[in-house]
């Protein structure tokens, strides 16, 4: 992909170590901007975002921090040029690349502002807890998944990231690198989670896998989004606290509030397939 989200710690001790032969100079840069290549304009805002989402991973906003994100950055203006340079943008592949990314960025955009603009609020995580709890009862008898998911609205894109992570890269890089759940911040964990709980896509498949397992093929959603699982483990079944489930509640209802954005908007749309 042209495009990451954010940046995975083996680029970064890589850029680190790598010391780019290009001319620096001293020119004072214009407000806003963190630096500039052939007169090209990074942005402050970049940087942060970059270093926000290091600093979510528990990385230290360190010297060595800003400056390896900052040769990141630059580091990957200088290849986009080069790129542009030899007209790779311009093939087949290169438009479906950068058409996809800037979909994908689009998707991610808006579900941002969505959440912003209509947060889950503390009183439907409280009482979506309480009508779980109401329905599960005890407990007794149940058994309990842990859950990762990556979820990609391209089956082309799913396809690829799962033979990926068949080839042993990270799910939680890929996951944080590509999905667009709210989970990607964690890696793609879900955490435990009932069959009832889940899509029954979704959990008919995670009850047939062995530990540790991948699915043959990306699962296709009803909303027309492919996700990708890993079950991790399973265990009996106790009801948790409300502290303990809050998280795992809250990334539902967004879930649920996404799905139906998507579908009211597929709805409206027009659609040949």
């Amino acid at each position: 992909m042209l495009r990451r989200q954010f940046i995975v710690v083996a680029t970064l001790l890589a850029s680190s170590c790598f010391q780019a032969s290009f001319a620096e100079t001293n020119k004072p840069l214009p407000s806003g901007v963190a630096a500039t290549v052939n007169g090209v304009e990074i942005s402050d805002t970049a940087f942060y975002q970059l270093l926000k989402a290091q600093n979510a991973a528990n990385r230290a906003d360190t010297y060595e921090l800003r400056t390896s994100i900052k040769d990141e950055l630059i580091n990957r203006e200088v290849l986009a040029q080069e790129a542009v340079k030899q007209g790779l943008d311009k093939t087949p592949q290169g438009k479906v690349a950068l058409e996809q990314a800037r979909n994908l960025a689009l998707v991610e955009l808006l579900f941002n502002h969505a959440n912003t603009a209509e947060p889950v609020t503390d009183k439907e995580v409280q009482d979506e807890y309480n009508r779980q709890a109401q329905i599960l009862g005890s407990g007794e008898g149940l058994v309990q998944y842990r859950l990762s998911i990556i979820a990609l609205n391209n089956a082309a894109e799913a396809e690829k990231v799962l033979a990926r992570l068949k080839k042993g890269e990270s799910f939680e890089a890929l996951a944080k690198a590509h999905s667009i759940d709210p989970t990607k911040e964690q890696g793609g964990d879900v955490g435990w989670v009932l069959p009832s709980q889940i899509s029954p896509l979704v959990a008919n498949v995670m009850v047939n896998l062995a530990k540790g397992a991948l699915p043959v093929a990306p699962i296709k959603m009803a909303d027309n989004l492919f996700q990708i699982i890993r079950y991790e483990d399973k265990r009996p079944y106790k009801v948790p606290s409300f502290e303990e489930s809050k998280i795992l509640v809250r990334n539902g209802l967004i879930q649920a509030k996404r799905q139906a954005l998507i579908q009211k908007l597929r709805t409206s749309a027009t659609i040949n397939q």
